[in-house]
Formats: structure tokens, sequence, C-alpha cells
């Protein structure tokens, strides 16, 4: 059930980021599509302030007469191709002008030089241009095409009307093209990089999401395993006490506030040494006393057993306990655990049975002497007997 849970959030989440990365490539798309927008305004634009209206207006009135030697022709047709070669890493394929006569619009100058294949000639008939270009012409307003095919290929144009600086009236048209399948290339090219970049994401979000749920399932279990710990321990009547390699208590049993008079939530994250003063600590195998007790990691106390008494708030020994130590490795980490034993009762019991003894070594030593005096009185009595003996006899 858990399972069939999980695998169903996992498909649910891919859906929604393959719904977000299918509407950022939306968003792309239009971003690239604007972007060749700007490209080809801004060709425009320059091409209007660079191309001399007046020569414009003067080859517009020659055609359909063949002006391929005239020098106003000529002189526009290097300044178009040179326009041309500036745009064409912007992918703008082809600047040209345009005029109309009697509803047929003419090329005037094209940028695409007379050696290659695609050369449109001076006075050439535009057979199936697009309705926008003669909107130019009608409306005197520049328009942007969506795709459309004509006789070159397929392409996404901008045709901007040419005006007679002086005069203000309209003498032409600009055109400016780019070609359909660079802008599919580019547009290819951002939405590969763009679901790359977004299967990137995913895989990544994907990781991320494994390591918390693998650390949340950890930090899950720590919590329960801590609280059977805490509950066995607790039920244990002995004290426990677990420091980390830091000497900083982490485990501080129920029975442990009992003898120490400390909550847990004071003892944690400090050290044993800083909270507890243990009074006459022996250890028990050197059979010698230590000065200098620290509940340390860095002590080499495991496996070692010691014995001590705590002090009341008053500063009169209180109880006696047994301590023994063990260490637990968790990964690269070591705890050292101190298990404390209340001896209390051994020890009252040990000092009666001391006091007893002591008691019985004085009336043995008492009784020992009045034994001893009664034989010296005894024989003090058996020498006045025999010296009264002696008298009696001489007479």
């Amino acid at each position: 059930m858990k399972k069939s849970y999980f695998f169903s959030k996992i498909i649910l989440v891919l859906i929604v980021f393959l719904a977000l990365g299918l509407g950022g490539s939306y968003l792309l798309q239009n971003l690239v599509y604007k972007d060749f927008l700007g490209r080809i305004k801004l060709a425009a634009e320059i091409s209007l302030a660079a191309v001399n209206p007046d020569r414009i207006e003067n080859l517009a009135e020659l055609l359909p007469e063949d002006i391929s030697q005239n020098q106003d022709y000529l002189r526009v047709k290097s300044q178009i191709i040179k326009l041309g070669n500036l745009f064409v890493l912007d992918g703008i394929d082809a600047i040209y002008l345009l005029t109309i006569n009697s509803g047929t619009i003419y090329f005037i100058a094209e940028s695409t030089p007379d050696s290659q294949p695609l050369a449109v000639a001076p006075g050439k008939i535009y057979i199936r241009p697009p309705q926008e270009a003669y909107q130019a012409f009608t409306n005197n307003q520049a328009y942007y095409t969506e795709k459309y095919s004509d006789e070159f290929g397929t392409y996404i144009s901008l045709f901007i009307p040419v005006e007679n600086s002086a005069q203000g009236g309209q003498i032409g048209v600009l055109g400016v093209d780019v070609d359909y399948s660079h802008y599919q290339s580019s547009l290819a090219k951002a939405l590969i990089i763009f679901w790359l970049i977004w299967l990137t994401i995913i895989i990544l979000a994907f990781l991320i999401f494994l390591y918390l749920r693998n650390m949340r399932r950890r930090r899950n279990e720590f919590k329960a395993n801590e609280q059977r710990i805490r509950a066995i321990s607790d039920s244990i009547s002995d004290a426990v006490v677990v420091v980390d390699d830091e000497n900083k208590i982490i485990f501080w049993s129920r029975v442990s506030e009992k003898i120490f008079k400390l909550p847990r939530a004071k003892a944690l994250g400090h050290k044993f040494s800083e909270l507890v003063k243990p009074d006459r600590v022996l250890d028990i195998e050197a059979e010698k006393h230590i000065s200098d007790f620290e509940f340390s990691v860095n002590k080499n106390l495991v496996g070692k057993m010691f014995e001590f008494r705590l002090k009341d708030k008053d500063g009169a020994p209180s109880e006696y306990y047994e301590l023994s130590f063990s260490s637990a490795d968790v990964g690269s980490e070591r705890y050292l655990v101190g298990v404390f034993h209340d001896i209390s009762s051994r020890m009252r019991e040990e000092f009666e049975l001391q006091h007893q003894k002591s008691e019985l070594e004085k009336l043995n030593n008492l009784m020992i002497g009045r034994e001893l005096k009664m034989i010296e009185l005894k024989k003090e009595l058996d020498s006045l007997k025999s010296d009264s003996g002696v008298k009696k006899s001489k007479k």
C-alpha cells in the first residue's frame, strides 16, 4: 500500500513537471519568435536609415525598365548587399526594396549577390508575395507575417513602408526575410537546451526528493529507536548516561533524573563533569581513589568499574554507586555509555558488618583480658595456699 502510494506521488510529480515543461517550452517558442521579430525590426530600421530614399524613388519611377546599369541602382544594390552581410549572423536571409505599379509588385534591389542562384534581378515581378506586402503598400504601415511560402522559399518577414523624407509620401516598401528553416533550427536548439536543462532539474529534484525522503525515514527510525531505547532504559533500575565523542551528554535516562536531581532537558548537551561532582571515586581494579575522575571518551574507561558516593545539597554524603563503562560505535562516531548502579544498601550492610566486627573484636579483647586476669589471680591464690601449708608443717 505504501509503495503504491509512493509511486502515485512520483507519477503525479512527474506529470506536474511535464506540464510545467510544456508550458515553459510554449513560452520559449514565443520568446524565440519575438526575438526573431526583434532582429527583423532592427535590420529594417537600420536599412531604412542607410538607404537614400531619393535614389529609391528615382528607380521606382523607371521600373519596369532595365535599371541594372543605373548608377542609383548600383549604389543602392551595394548598400543593400552590405546590410545583408551585416545581419546574416542574426538569421536575416534577405533585405530587399519593392515598388508597386498597377497592382504588380516589382523588385528594385535585393541583398543577395548576383553570383548566387537566388539573386533577384532588378525589375523582376514578385509573383507570389504575401498579403502583408500588399497591405504595407495600401495602408502605409508595417506588417509582420507568420510563416508563408513564395517562389523563393518559406519565410517570416517584415514589410515596412519607405517614405520620402522631404515630401513625406510613400515611395516603396522594404522587406526583411528570415528563412523559416533557420528559425526552426534556432527554435529546435533552444528547445533541446531547455528540455536538457529541465530534465536535469527533474533528475536533481528527484534525487533531492529521494535523499530527503531517506533522511526523513532515517530520522523517524532514529526517533523510534531512541524511544525504544529510552523506554527500555527507563524500565531499568540503574541510571544510564551516554556521551558523544565531544563528551557531551546525548542520553540521560529517567533514573538519571532521579539520582542526579537534574531534568533531561538541562542535562543534554552538557559535559557530565559540569553537572555532577562524584566524591571519593574508587577504581575497583586498581584499588585506589581517583581525585581527577572525568566521564570522558578519551580516558580509556571502557571495561572499568568504579565506586563513588554523591553528596546532598548540604554537602553531606548521601548514596553510594557502582559505575561501569562500555562503548558503542555508530558509523564513524563513538559513544561512551555509563551505567550507575545504586549500592547504598550493600555499603550500609558492609558498614554494619564492619561495625559489628569491630564491636566483637573489642568484646573479645575484653574477655581475653579478663581470663588472663583470672589466671593470674588463680596463680596468686595457689601461691598463697602453698606458702600457708609450708608454715604449718614447720610448727
